[in-house]
């Protein structure tokens, strides 16, 4: 238990989390009260938040947890596990309640933001689910499989796509961590 407090702590997790909440609920309040957030608002409040949790996705000091004697892999792996459930609570109460597409919204969403993090490192994590979300904006309703944060409903080739990145995600940052 001890390990898990310090591990928040060093990470800035609780005052990530406070910002995620407040972002989640100002979502909730530009929200029409008629019939939910709907799914852009829905993902636009998936990925600030993923972009505010992300950035304790690394320590204080990379070098220090290099040299840690501790296994990693499932520390990453949960953390990871962690801000996807965050995320799809914080998308549900936008969007009014538990849908499919919050759940999809969160797991593709931290999938990209892991990925992010593999790639970029985790101060910059946020640039990719922000840079999928700016980019489908454009595209035309028909490709569903990229637009998989703009789809309503449960649609099998955007919860494929969600669920691809979701676990590539989880498997890169699990298995090499952030960009040294």
């Amino acid at each position: 238990m001890r390990f898990a407090v310090l591990y928040a702590r060093s990470r800035r997790l609780p005052v990530a989390h406070l910002t995620a909440v407040a972002v989640a609920l100002g979502g909730a309040l530009i929200a029409p009260a008629d019939g939910g957030a709907g799914p852009v608002l829905t993902a636009f409040v998936a990925v600030v938040c993923a972009g505010v949790l992300g950035t304790g996705l690394t320590g204080a000091d990379p070098a220090l947890e290099r040299t840690a004697a501790i296994a990693w892999v499932p520390r990453r792996a949960l953390h990871v596990a962690a801000i996807a459930a965050v995320l799809a609570a914080l998308a549900s109460a936008v969007d009014g309640g538990a849908h499919p597409a919050a759940l999809r919204d969160a797991v593709g969403t931290t999938g990209l933001l892991a990925l992010g993090a593999t790639a970029l490192g985790a101060r910059t994590a946020w640039a990719l689910p922000l840079a999928w979300f700016a980019g489908t904006v454009f595209l035309p309703a028909e490709r569903t499989a990229a637009r998989w944060m703009f789809v309503a409903g449960p649609e099998p080739a955007s919860t494929r796509t969600a669920v691809l990145l979701g676990l590539s995600g989880l498997c890169a940052y699990a298995l090499f961590g952030n960009r040294r």
